[in-house]
């Protein structure tokens, strides 16, 4: 345990941690993410994955609270999902636990607002694009669906408030705010950063964006290289966004990507293989992409099982073809391909786009391969493509407006 981390991050799963880390590293912060349970953790910020988003509520909110006590920092951050997706009321009840060992009048303050991402909290309701999170697409997501919008209904004890109630709140209450655009979250930022340590704040990436810019602590923005060249991207994610991003993909330049998709075989169990390439020479993207019509695994250790067999073909393609860059779609997917790789820990560089961090792996025998990564539902239509366009695998067409995609 260490006592040297400012600003502690912990989030439900590996891309969150990942998309908050980089709204810090990429204003100044040394942020990087922990990947190795046994790593010494020191840095000004750094980041955590509790994993606890598809569990039940004890181990979730056993996760979290063993998650703040491993990295012990001075301020604390809890990522929660940004259409409220899994386990947020065990989160948030494990991390009250752990901060008021340290400080017994510890209060949360939610509000996992994105504007950026069509993502708001109104009258205590997750809303995209206006509407109601349990009537769009992630009330039917595959593994961890919404059927209630309502944060106040979803976490117990918890209420609507304004950020004037925050700093007369009683210890242990659980304060929902609204946010609809930046600007609010950057006026919450600034009364919170007034306030101290003893607030607990829940959002998403978005809300760390303002804290990023408003907490007191040393910055250095630095312009980091951006690398180039030969991508490999495993998408793991179920979710039909990241499916018509890569249908996006293929579709603009079907001469310029390989895609891999492993049978079912692969999936259930045996020790999968890549395919052989034949002595062709790799092609510029490879897509390993899992199969469209494989059903959500009903329990974690199933679908950790396909992650990793996941990961197996995605590793053994990164060490057959040497890519300057790969790009990871879905957090179990990610987690499971950096622990094949020997990650200890992620250090950011900037992000590639909105929502899709660039890092680069610290530690083991791929220590400095730069790395992306993305959660299954953000992003437009074309997100893959400007992803690839940063970092020079592809020359994607120009931008054309567009909404916001409708679910996450």
């Amino acid at each position: 345990m260490t006592s040297s981390i400012h600003i502690g991050i912990v989030a439900d799963d590996l891309t969150g941690a990942n998309d908050t880390a980089v709204q810090f590293g990429t204003r100044g912060w040394d942020a990087r993410i922990a990947l190795d349970e046994d790593a010494t953790l020191t840095g000004q910020v750094v980041a955590v994955s509790s994993d606890a988003r598809p569990l039940a509520e004890g181990p979730a909110a056993a996760a979290t609270e063993a998650a703040i006590e491993r990295l012990n920092p001075t301020r604390l951050y809890l990522k929660i999902d940004s259409t409220a997706r899994g386990s947020i009321a065990a989160q948030v009840t494990g991390a009250l636990g752990a901060w008021q060992r340290r400080y017994p009048d510890a209060v949360a303050v939610v509000c996992p607002a994105y504007p950026a991402m069509a993502r708001t909290v109104e009258a205590g309701e997750v809303r995209v694009a206006g509407i109601p999170v349990h009537r769009t697409a992630i009330g039917t997501d595959p593994v961890t669906p919404v059927t209630e919008s309502s944060l106040v209904a979803r976490i117990p004890n918890a209420r609507s408030a304004t950020i004037d109630e925050v700093g007369s709140a009683a210890p242990g209450e659980i304060l929902v705010l609204d946010a609809r655009s930046p600007a609010q979250l950057d006026q919450f930022a600034i009364r919170l950063a007034e306030l101290g340590e003893r607030v607990i704040v829940v959002g998403s990436a978005g809300f760390a964006e303002s804290l990023a810019r408003h907490l007191p602590g040393d910055r250095d923005v630095v312009d980091a290289p951006r690398p180039s060249g030969r991508s490999v991207i495993l998408l793991s994610s179920l979710n039909p966004v990241s499916h018509a991003q890569a249908d996006a993909l293929t579709s603009f330049a079907p001469d310029q990507v390989r895609v891999v998709t492993p049978s079912g075989a692969d999936l259930g169990g045996t020790t999968p293989q890549a395919e052989g390439d034949g002595g062709v020479p790799p092609a510029p993207i490879t897509l390993i992409r899992t199969p469209q019509d494989r059903v959500a695994e009903g329990d974690g250790s199933a679908a950790a099982a396909v992650a990793d067999a996941l990961a197996a073909v995605t590793v053994s393609i990164i060490e057959r073809e040497h890519p300057a860059v790969v790009g990871l779609v879905g957090g179990d997917g990610a987690r499971a391909v950096l622990r094949r790789l020997g990650a200890v820990a992620l250090a950011v560089l900037d992000a590639a786009v909105e929502g899709a961090p660039l890092m680069t792996i610290v530690g083991g025998p791929h220590d400095g391969l730069p790395v992306w990564t993305k959660a299954g539902g953000f992003g437009e239509p074309d997100a893959l493509l400007r992803i690839l366009e940063h970092t020079g695998a592809l020359a994607a067409p120009t931008a054309s407006p567009s909404v916001k995609e409708d679910t996450p």
